[in-house]
């Protein structure tokens, strides 16, 4: 296989891998500040709501969470 596109599809794979890896969504964030609730930690759960709220100011649960 040619070099270049060899290159060209690792690069391509580890976009989409750090895409994913690192593309969290508001429902994420709700999601892991609810296990940390869950697991007593209540100062992680309460970081983690404000998150999902910057990042979907209109989607409620983590507003109904965090009080």
């Amino acid at each position: 296989m040619n070099r270049k596109i060899l290159h060209l599809l690792l690069s391509v794979m580890l976009l989409a891998i750090a895409t994913t890896a690192f593309g969290q969504t508001e429902a994420d964030d709700v999601k892991n500040g609810n296990t940390k609730f869950k697991n007593g930690d209540l100062d992680g759960a309460i970081a983690d709501y404000p998150k999902a709220i910057e990042l979907n100011p209109s989607y409620v649960l983590p507003y109904r969470h965090r009080g």
